[in-house]
């Protein structure tokens, strides 16, 4: 059971990634619809891991909605 937990966890944060590459922001509640066979709790801990890796950013969209926004890697000029 752990092994079909472990598989959705990695699923999910393959499409989230996606997703967010697609869009470059997207509402906290729509991400849930990426993430069958998951609990909230291990879908906030998927979130979390992109969130600590760097890949993305919570921020605050309209009527104080949370939203997932893509980082784009700083360029520095030589």
């Amino acid at each position: 059971m752990d092994q079909l937990k472990a598989i959705a966890r990695e699923k999910c944060k393959i499409t989230l990634r996606e997703k967010l590459v697609q869009r470059e922001r997207i509402y906290f509640s729509q991400l849930m619809l990426y993430s069958p066979g998951l609990t909230k709790l291990e879908f906030l801990e998927v979130v979390h891991e992109l969130v600590t890796e760097g890949f993305c950013e919570k921020a605050e969209g309209k009527n104080h909605a949370v939203i997932l926004v893509l980082k784009t890697p700083e360029v520095k000029c030589g």
